[in-house]
């Protein structure tokens, strides 16, 4: 899984997303946690979308094309 969270975010508290990234860790499985620090709920920055996007795209590939 991966989990990407903005840590100003208003709506989800950045330690929600560190609870189920330590809770799926704990069960065994992969995880991979990517937090941006100026962003909130969304991703609305240009670097950011391309920081996130270029996550999924790495993680897609890494977990499909394997």
């Amino acid at each position: 899984m991966l989990v990407a969270h903005g840590l100003t975010d208003p709506r989800v508290a950045p330690f929600e997303s560190e609870q189920i990234v330590d809770a799926l860790r704990r069960r065994g499985h992969r995880v991979e946690h990517l937090t941006i620090a100026d962003e909130g709920h969304g991703f609305v920055k240009r670097r950011n979308r391309v920081a996130v996007y270029t996550a999924v795209t790495r993680f897609l590939a890494r977990h499909l094309l394997a």
